[in-house]
């Protein structure tokens, strides 16, 4: 396609925003996937751009947490391996199982977790993963990975989102730790994912490469916040995500 001006103008304040959104809470696809379309990048190139330039302001942001202290590596080293295959077992399914049945679930179940977080007012506020067993934070870890990993593969919308929810409540972690577990799951399938779209030719790399810098700006600038504000930053921009994904998801399903 030819690249103008204005493509750049509507891309790469996205990457930026979604950078923060991506490095306090994840969910920052929501905001890029409808930008890359605005811009007038051809479908079949979006997912690809879009994750080439995610890719290092999400090892950004990973780093930042892992060097504060803030990523569990016991279960975040057990659940990537899990999320990796869960991904690409999610791509495959993605062809033989309706997208919509999906959706349809998904739209129904982001109330209900909404609603869970909203009156567990202290999910993630402390750590208590020690108290559990290795064998259930292992388990866990698997469960985690692999069920998220099959989303992410499948739809991958606010997958991050979902990681760091579910490290907080079956793996007992913080909101803050379970966020930096969330970032070592996502790099992961993040640069697995760069490789193959890149490998397959899917990358507009004039764009994404022009990107690339706003995306890891923003993933710094959030992580810090995340650090800094903890809790009072994650919990608020947890529920824009969930609004962010419902809008999305149902704007998919009208006819």
């Amino acid at each position: 396609m030819e690249l103008t001006l204005s493509t750049f103008l509507i891309v790469c304040p996205a990457m930026f925003f979604a950078g923060v959104i991506d490095a306090v809470s994840g969910g920052g696809g929501l905001l890029t996937l409808p930008a890359f379309l605005l811009a007038g990048v051809p479908p079949h190139l979006v997912s690809g751009t879009n994750i080439a330039s995610c890719a290092m302001g999400a090892a950004v942001s990973a780093a930042r947490f892992f060097r504060s202290g803030k990523v569990y590596l016991r279960t975040a080293l057990i659940a990537c391996p899990a999320t990796i295959l869960g991904a690409c077992l999610g791509a495959r399914l993605n062809l033989f199982i309706p997208e919509r049945v999906l959706e349809v679930t998904i739209l129904a179940l982001i109330p209900l977790v909404a609603i869970v977080v909203l009156f567990k007012r202290n999910l993630g506020d402390e750590s208590h993963v020690e108290e559990l067993s290795l064998r259930r934070q292992t388990v866990t870890a698997l469960l985690i990975g692999s069920v998220l990993g099959v989303y992410n593969g499948f739809i991958g919308a606010g997958a991050g989102t979902f990681l760091m929810l579910a490290f907080a409540a079956f793996n007992k972690l913080d909101l803050v730790t379970a966020s930096g577990n969330a970032k070592i799951c996502g790099i992961c399938a993040t640069v697995a994912a760069a490789v193959t779209y890149a490998m397959s030719g899917a990358v507009l790399w004039p764009l994404a490469l022009a990107s690339v810098g706003f995306n890891i700006l923003g993933n710094f600038l959030g992580a810090g916040l995340a650090l800094k504000k903890g809790v009072r930053i994650i919990r608020p921009m947890f529920f824009v995500v969930l609004v962010l994904l419902f809008i999305r998801v149902g704007y998919l399903l009208l006819p």
